[in-house]
C-alpha cells in the first residue's frame, strides 16, 4: 500500500539571516508578531464570516478534556479557552483505505468561544518575579550551551567551532577561562524541545456535505506518539476556514518525529428525521448519494466524519527560524496517478527549548550589547555609517539564542532599541537602523504587549533618543551642506520621531498607572515625547538651525567698504536665501510635512524674512533719498552719471531679489501674506523715477553704439532692415522687461510710470531716427561730381529701420499691460477717472507714432527737395533750343528710373509708395515751375508740346494706366495743352468755352435754386457790389480786336460811362481802320466787348461781363451801308473763369 507523501526537505528555501532585521523577522514569523494584521480573540475563534453558526440550533458535546489529558504523555497548551471533547472514534466506509493509515480524531470539535490573551513573562507583572543578577561567565555558558545544541535544519554543526571562537573573541576571554566555561556547558543535559504550532487557515478545500460545502476542523499529532492527538475548532459551512489557533507539543526526537495534520469535515449526530429536513440542500447527484449514505448511517446509529486531506511535515526539515508556508493537502494511500486537488493549509511551525522566558530576554539584551560592541570595534565605524549589518557568526548566535529561548519579535526589538539608542549617544548610528525597530515597537506598544516596566524603559530611552535627534536637527543645515547624503538621516529622524510620538499618543491612563512608584516621572517622560511637545521641540530646533545657517551665509560675504558694496552684498544674500528656499528647503519640506506636519518652508522663510527686514530696510530708504535725477547728454558729467548708474542699478537688482523673495513668501504662506514683505516695494518708492531715467539713459547709449556698429547692410536676405533696427527693438524690449520685473503693485503710481515710459519710447525712437539719418548723411550718401542727387541703398535702409521701429510701438504698448492697469484703476477710482487716464495714454501713444511717422516724412521730403532741382535742371536746360528739350526728356526719365529702381529694391512696399508720392510731387512741382518759366520766356508752342510729352511720360512712369484724379495734374495738363495749341485752336476753344459757359450759367442758375455753393458765392459777390452802389452801377463798354498780338496796330475804344443805371443806352459808333493787306488775317480774329462798372478809384473798375464777336460772323457790306439799317444782335455776356483767362492769355500770347 502506498504511503502518504511527506513534506520534503525545506533546506532549499532556507537561508541564514545576515542582518539584525532578518534575525528579528525570523523570530517574529515564528511568534506571530511579524504579520501585518493582529487577530482579536473574537477573530481567532469565530466561525467563517460567510456562514455564521447559530449556537441555539447547533449540537454541543460535553467537554471531557481532563480524562484525555490524564492519558497524554505530551503537554498540550492550546491558546483557546473553548476546547473540544471526543465522544468516540468513527469510521467512514468511503474512507476505509485512508483510515488504515490515519487514526480517527480523539474527540469531535465544538463551536468556539472567546479565549483569553496568551500570558507569558512579557505580559505578566514583573513584580512577582525578582530579577536575578547574572554574571558574565554565566551568560557565556548559556550562549555556549545554545551553540552546542543548535536547532533547525539550517544549523550546520561544522560551524560550531567558528561560532564558539567568535563568541570567545567578543567576550574577550582567555583560552583557560574559555575552556573551563566550555566544559561546564558541555556537562549540562540536552534541552527539552517543543514544537510550536499555529494553524492559521486553509483554502480551496473540497466540499464533503450534501450542499457542496464542508464544516472543516483539524487534527494533528506527532508520528512518534500517535495516540496524543489534538484538534482545532470547526468552522461551519466554508471551504476557506480561518482558525489562527496556537499549540505547543513535546518533541521526543527531531530526527524521527513528523507532524501529521488531518483536515476533516465535521458531521454532528443526527437521526433520520434530521437528515430529511436537509433534503432541500441537495444540489447534484453527488449530494444525493451523500444524503442516502448519511441517512443510512443515521438509521444505523452511526456518525462519521469525512477526511478532506492530510499533510505530514518531518521536524528535521524545519529551519531555525521556523516554517511558515502553504502546504498542499493530499489523501493518503491513493493509487490513482491523477491526484485531485484537495486544498491547502497555512501553518507556522517552529522549534524551541524549555527556558525561563524573562531570564532569556535579559540574556539576549546583554548578548546583543556585547556582540554589537564587537562589531563596531572590528569595522571601525564612523558616525552615521553603521546600518545594522552583523557578521554571519553574530547573526547565527543571536538567532539560535532567540529561537531556543522563544523570545518574541517585540522582545528582540526592544533589546535592540535599548542597546542601539544608548550606543547612539556615544557613536551616532545610521538612523535607518532605528526605523524598522520602532515600527515593531509601535505595534507592540499600541497592542499592549509590553509590561509597564518595558514601556518605561522604552519611553526613557525615547526621550534620550529624541534629545539627540533634535540636536542633530539644530545643525542639520550645516550637516547637509557638508555632506548631502545626510539628508537621508534627516528623513529617518523624522520617521522615527513620528513613530515615537504616535506610540505614546492616547495611551490608556489605567495602564500608565500600574506602577505605584515613580508615576510622576513616568508621565513626565511621556509628556516630553507626545506629538504636541515633539512638534514644538522640532520646530524650535529647525528655527535655530536656520538662524545659524543665515549667520554662516552672512559671514561668507565680502567685507563691506562702501554703500554700493553693502547693497550688492544684501542682493547676493537675498538671492542665496531664495535659492536655498527653492531648492534645499523645498527638497526636505515634504519630509517634515508628512511625518510631523511641520511647515518647514514657512519656518525658514520667517527666519530669513525677519533678518532681511532688519538689515535691508533702513539702507534702502537712505540710499533712495540720495539718488539724483539723470538727464541724458552726450557730453554729460561721467563721474556723476557713473556713480548714479552704479548705485541705481544695484538698488534695482536688490529690489528684484526682494520681490522674488516676497513672491515666494506668498506661495509659502498661502492666503496669509508675509506682512513684512508685502510692503517692501514702498522702501523703493523714491527710486522708481530714477530707475526710469537710468533706463532711458542706457537706451540712448545703446542707440548711439548700435548706429555706430551698423554696417548699413540688411540683416539677411529675407528682411530689409539693418542690425541697428534690431538693436533698438531689443532696447525697447529691455524697457518692457524692466517694467515687467518692476511689477509695481501701486496702481496709481503705475499709471504715472507708464506715462513716463511712453514718453521715453517716443524720445528713444526719434533719437534713433536722428542718429540714423546723420549716419547715412555723413558716411553713406553719394554726391555725384556733376551735382546730381542720387538715392543710395543706405538711405533706404535708414527709412526701413525707422519704420521697423515704428511697427513695434503698438505691440510694445500692449505688452506694457496698459489696459490691465486701467482696469485696476477703474476698480479703485471709478470709470470716469479710468477713462480720463485712458485718453491721456492713448494721446501719448498717438503722439509717439505720429512723431516717428513725421520723421520718416521728413526724410522723404528731403529726398523730394534734393531731387527737385535736379529734375528742374533737366527741364530748364532745354529752354534755349526746342530740339534739346526733346532730348532732355529721355535723360530725365533715365535719372528717375535709376533712382526708382533702387527705391523699389531697397524699400518695403509701404515706404516705396510714400516716397513715390513725394518724388511725383517734386517732379510735378519742377515741371510746373518750368512751365511758368517758359511762359515768361515766351517759349514757342512746340516747346510746350515737348513739355506736354514729358508730363505724359512722367504720368505713365509714376502711375501707369491708372491716372489719378489730381487737380494740380489736371491744371498743368490743361495749361500745357493750351500753350501748345496754335491761334485757331485757341480761338475755337475760347468760342466753345463761351458757349459752354453760357450753358453752364443756365445750369448754375438751376443749381442755385438747389442751394449751390458756387452760385451763391457768385451771387453774393454781385450783391456786395450792388450794395456799394445803392443797387445801381456806372457801366461802360471797351471794344478791341483780339488776339492783340496779331492786331497790335488796331486801336482800342471805350464808351462813355452811364451813371447809376442798370439798363444803359450807349448808342456810340467806333471805326477800326485796317490796311488792305491785313484783311486775310480776320478769319481767326474777334471783336471783344467788355462791360465794366467804374470804380471810385482809378484802376478799381469791376468786371461785369464780356462777349466775343467772330469776324467770320460779321456781315460784309459796302461803305454806303448805314449801321442803323443793319439788324441789332442780342449778345449774352459771360464771365470767364481761370481757364478762360488762360485761353485769353494764350490767345494774346500767340
Amino acid at each position: 500500500m502506498q504511503t502518504m507523501k511527506k513534506v520534503g526537505s525545506l533546506k532549499h528555501i532556507i537561508r541564514s539571516p545576515k542582518t539584525s532585521e532578518e534575525l528579528e523577522e525570523a523570530h517574529e514569523v515564528r511568534n506571530g508578531l511579524n504579520r501585518n494584521q493582529s487577530f482579536t480573540n473574537g477573530e481567532r475563534n469565530s466561525v467563517s464570516p460567510r456562514k455564521i453558526l447559530d449556537e441555539s440550533d447547533g449540537f454541543h458535546f460535553p467537554k471531557t478534556l481532563s480524562s484525555f489529558l490524564g492519558k497524554s504523555s505530551g503537554t498540550w497548551r492550546k491558546k483557546k479557552d473553548r476546547s473540544v471533547s471526543i465522544l468516540a472514534s468513527w469510521k467512514d466506509e468511503d474512507d476505509a483505505k485512508a483510515q488504515k493509515s490515519t487514526l480517527p480524531p480523539p474527540m469531535p470539535p465544538i463551536a468556539p468561544t472567546p479565549r483569553l490573551k496568551r500570558v507569558n513573562s512579557s505580559t505578566m507583572s514583573l513584580g512577582t518575579n525578582k530579577k536575578r543578577i547574572m554574571t558574565l561567565e554565566e551568560l557565556y555558558v548559556e550562549i555556549l550551551y545554545s551553540i552546542l545544541h543548535m536547532i533547525g535544519c539550517d544549523a550546520e554543526r561544522e560551524e560550531q567551532t567558528l561560532l564558539i571562537d567568535h563568541l570567545k573573541e567578543a567576550f574577550h576571554f582567555g583560552d583557560g577561562k574559555h575552556a573551563q566555561l566550555l566544559d561546564i556547558a558541555c556537562m549540562r543535559e540536552e534541552p527539552y524541545l517543543k514544537a510550536n504550532l499555529e494553524i492559521l487557515e486553509a483554502r480551496g478545500l473540497i466540499g464533503k456535505d450534501m450542499s457542496g460545502s464542508s464544516d472543516p476542523f483539524c487534527t494533528f499529532y506527532l508520528t512518534t506518539n500517535p495516540l496524543s492527538r489534538f484538534n482545532t475548532s470547526y468552522k461551519e459551512r466554508t471551504l476557506d476556514p480561518i482558525w489562527n489557533e496556537e499549540f505547543v507539543l513535546d518533541v521526543n526526537s527531531v530526527d524521527s518525529d513528523s507532524l501529521r495534520i488531518d483536515i476533516w469535515d465535521f458531521n454532528p449526530e443526527e437521526n433520520v428525521s434530521d437528515k430529511f429536513r436537509k433534503i432541500n440542500e441537495i444540489k447534484d447527484g453527488r449530494g444525493l448519494r451523500k444524503f442516502i449514505k448519511e441517512t443510512m448511517n443515521a438509521s444505523a446509529g452511526k456518525t462519521t466524519h469525512g477526511l478532506i486531506g492530510s499533510v505530514e511535515i518531518p521536524l528535521r526539515d524545519v529551519p531555525s527560524a521556523g516554517l511558515h508556508s502553504w502546504l498542499e493537502l493530499e489523501k493518503p494511500d491513493m493509487k490513482s496517478k491523477s491526484k485531485k486537488k484537495r486544498g491547502e493549509v497555512n501553518i507556522s511551525l517552529a522549534l524551541s527549548t524549555e527556558k525561563d522566558q524573562h531570564l532569556t530576554s535579559q540574556e539576549h539584551k546583554h548578548l546583543l550589547k556585547i556582540l554589537f560592541a564587537h562589531e563596531l570595534q572590528n569595522n571601525h565605524c564612523e558616525p552615521f555609517t553603521w546600518n545594522g549589518t552583523f557578521s554571519k557568526e553574530s547573526v547565527t548566535i543571536l538567532a539560535q539564542h532567540a529561537v531556543q529561548g522563544k523570545i518574541t519579535g517585540a522582545e528582540t526589538a526592544l533589546s535592540r532599541w535599548l542597546v542601539y539608542a544608548h550606543t547612539h549617544c556615544d557613536l551616532p548610528l545610521d538612523y535607518r537602523v532605528f526605523h524598522p525597530i520602532l515600527e515593531k515597537l509601535h505595534y507592540a506598544i499600541t497592542q499592549n504587549l509590553f509590561h509597564v516596566d518595558d514601556e518605561e524603559n522604552f519611553i526613557e530611552t525615547a526621550v534620550i533618543f529624541t534629545h539627540h535627534a533634535t540636536e542633530f536637527l539644530r545643525k542639520h543645515r550645516h550637516y547637509m551642506a557638508n555632506n548631502p547624503e545626510l539628508t537621508l538621516q534627516v528623513e529617518y529622524i523624522l520617521k522615527c520621531l513620528r513613530l515615537i510620538s504616535n506610540a505614546v499618543e492616547g495611551k490608556d491612563p489605567p495602564r500608565n498607572e500600574r506602577k505605584s512608584l515613580d508615576t510622576t516621572d513616568y508621565r513626565h517622560y511621556m509628556n516630553l515625547i507626545t506629538p504636541g511637545n515633539m512638534i514644538l521641540k522640532v520646530t524650535e530646533a529647525i528655527g535655530e538651525s536656520f538662524q545659524h545657517w543665515y549667520r554662516y551665509i552672512v559671514d561668507a560675504l565680502p567685507i563691506e567698504s562702501s554703500r554700493a558694496l553693502r547693497i550688492k552684498n544684501i542682493t547676493a544674500l537675498v538671492r542665496t536665501l531664495v535659492t536655498d528656499l527653492k531648492t534645499e528647503c523645498r527638497a526636505v519640506h515634504e519630509l517634515f510635512s508628512e511625518n510631523l506636519q511641520i511647515d518647514y518652508l514657512r519656518i525658514a522663510f520667517d527666519v530669513y524674512q525677519n533678518e532681511l527686514v532688519e538689515v535691508a530696510k533702513d539702507l534702502v530708504e537712505s540710499t533712495c533719498d540720495k539718488l539724483r535725477p539723470i538727464i541724458f547728454s552726450e557730453n554729460s558729467d561721467n563721474n556723476y552719471v557713473s556713480d548714479t548708474l552704479a548705485i541705481g542699478t544695484s538698488l534695482f537688482e536688490l529690489y528684484l531679489a526682494l520681490q522674488q523673495m516676497a513672491a515666494l513668501g506668498k506661495q509659502i504662506h498661502g492666503e496669509i501674506p508675509a506682512v513684512e514683505f508685502m510692503n517692501c516695494h514702498a522702501w523703493f518708492n523714491k527710486a522708481v523715477a530714477r530707475w526710469l531715467d537710468i533706463a532711458l539713459y542706457k537706451a540712448m547709449e545703446r542707440i548711439i553704439r548700435a548706429v555706430e556698429l551698423d554696417n548699413l547692410e540688411p540683416v539677411d536676405a529675407l528682411v530689409q532692415h539693418s542690425s541697428s533696427a534690431v538693436d533698438i527693438r531689443t532696447v525697447l524690449l529691455q524697457i518692457k522687461t524692466f517694467w515687467k520685473e518692476l511689477n509695481w503693485p501701486d496702481v496709481e503710481a503705475s499709471y504715472a510710470f507708464i506715462s513716463k515710459i511712453l514718453d521715453d519710447v517716443c524720445k528713444t525712437s526719434i533719437f534713433y531716427a536722428d542718429h540714423m539719418c546723420r549716419r547715412v548723411t555723413l558716411s553713406q550718401q553719394i554726391e555725384k561730381k556733376d551735382g546730381k542727387y542720387e538715392i543710395t541703398p543706405s538711405l533706404c535702409l535708414a527709412i526701413n529701420n525707422i519704420d521697423y521701429v515704428l511697427e513695434f510701438i503698438q505691440p510694445f504698448v500692449a505688452a506694457l499691460g496698459m489696459e490691465e492697469t486701467l482696469e485696476k484703476l477703474e476698480t479703485l477710482n471709478g470709470e470716469m477717472v479710468a477713462n480720463s487716464c485712458r485718453r491721456t495714454l492713448q494721446t501719448l501713444v498717438q503722439n509717439a507714432v505720429e512723431n516717428v511717422e513725421n520723421k520718416i516724412f521728413e526724410i522723404l521730403d528731403t529726398i523730394g527737395e534734393k531731387m527737385a532741382p535736379v529734375i528742374q535742371k533737366f527741364l530748364v536746360e532745354g529752354s534755349a533750343l526746342v530740339a534739346y528739350a526733346g532730348r532732355d526728356k529721355e535723360t530725365l526719365i533715365q535719372y528717375l528710373d535709376k533712382n526708382m529702381i533702387i527705391l523699389k529694391e531697397k524699400l518695403n512696399n509701404a515706404n516705396f509708395e510714400k516716397v513715390l508720392s513725394v518724388i511725383w510731387d517734386s517732379s510735378a512741382l519742377s515741371l510746373s515751375e518750368t512751365i511758368h518759366l517758359s511762359i515768361e520766356r515766351q517759349k514757342p508752342p512746340s516747346y510746350f508740346k515737348t513739355l506736354l510729352d514729358i508730363l505724359k511720360i512722367l504720368i505713365n512712369f509714376f502711375y501707369g494706366d491708372k491716372i489719378p484724379n489730381d487737380e494740380t495734374l489736371l491744371k498743368m495738363t490743361n495749361l500745357l495743352q493750351t500753350y501748345a495749341a496754335d491761334s485757331n485752336e485757341l480761338i475755337s476753344s475760347r468760342s466753345h468755352n463761351s458757349n459752354l459757359y453760357r450753358s453752364s450759367m443756365n445750369l448754375e442758375w438751376v443749381k442755385s435754386k438747389f442751394k449751390s455753393i458756387r452760385a451763391n458765392l457768385h451771387e453774393a459777390s454781385i450783391q456786395f457790389h450792388a450794395q456799394t452802389h445803392a443797387g445801381q452801377c456806372d457801366p461802360y463798354v471797351s471794344v478791341k480786336i483780339v488776339p492783340e498780338g496779331k492786331f497790335s496796330f488796331a486801336p482800342k475804344f471805350k464808351t462813355k460811362v452811364q451813371r447809376r443805371t442798370l439798363f444803359p443806352l450807349f448808342d456810340e459808333t467806333f471805326d477800326f481802320v485796317l490796311g488792305p493787306n491785313q484783311s486775310n488775317r480776320f478769319h481767326d480774329a474777334f471783336i471783344q466787348l467788355t462791360i465794366k462798372d467804374r470804380g471810385i478809384l482809378p484802376g478799381n473798375d469791376f468786371f461785369i461781363g464780356e462777349t466775343l464777336v467772330p469776324f467770320s460772323d460779321i456781315q460784309r457790306t459796302g461803305l454806303n451801308q448805314k449801321l442803323s439799317d443793319l439788324p441789332q444782335i442780342q449778345l449774352p455776356l459771360t464771365k470767364p473763369e481761370d481757364l478762360g483767362k488762360t485761353l485769353n492769355g494764350a490767345v494774346d500770347y500767340n
